[in-house]
């Protein structure tokens, strides 16, 4: 998913979106499999032992490449409307700034959760999602 991004840059975000989503998909059928004896829920990522990172991380990915996707989109209408966008569209504007600050929130508490028990490169990757979502929320 990140070489597709890296190739193809936000034409490639659903084709990323595809291959994560699977991904997870694949990893909640894993978490399944090992708590056979256990009775705890699957859409509880606490509960997933060695999948809980995994899975957090990848549904956090999620959606951050949905609300990207979802800006995207509504840039483009902007600027084909030249800003005579529709009260929906409107709505989005305002709400999606509000959405990278709580995108920031949810990986600055995974980050707190997990971030200190992982190497090096994780860490910085989340720091680095953490002051990209920032960004959008401050700057949007």
């Amino acid at each position: 998913a990140e070489e597709i991004l890296g190739n193809n840059g936000a034409v490639g975000i659903s084709d990323s979106l595809e291959a994560l989503n699977s991904c997870h998909s694949t990893l909640q059928s894993l978490a399944a499999i090992e708590q056979d004896n256990h009775s705890t829920s699957v859409s509880n990522t606490a509960d997933l032992g060695k999948f809980g990172f995994q899975l957090e991380f990848l549904r956090v990915k999620i959606d951050l490449l949905n609300l990207c996707m979802i800006t995207r989109s509504l840039c483009s209408e902007i600027i084909m409307t030249d800003g005579n966008v529709s009260a929906r569209s409107n709505l989005f504007r305002h709400n999606i700034p509000k959405s990278f600050g709580m995108l920031a929130s949810r990986y600055i508490n995974f980050y707190r959760l997990h971030g200190l028990h992982y190497c090096q490169q994780t860490r910085s990757a989340l720091r680095t999602l953490i002051a990209m979502c920032q960004f959008m929320n401050d700057f949007m």
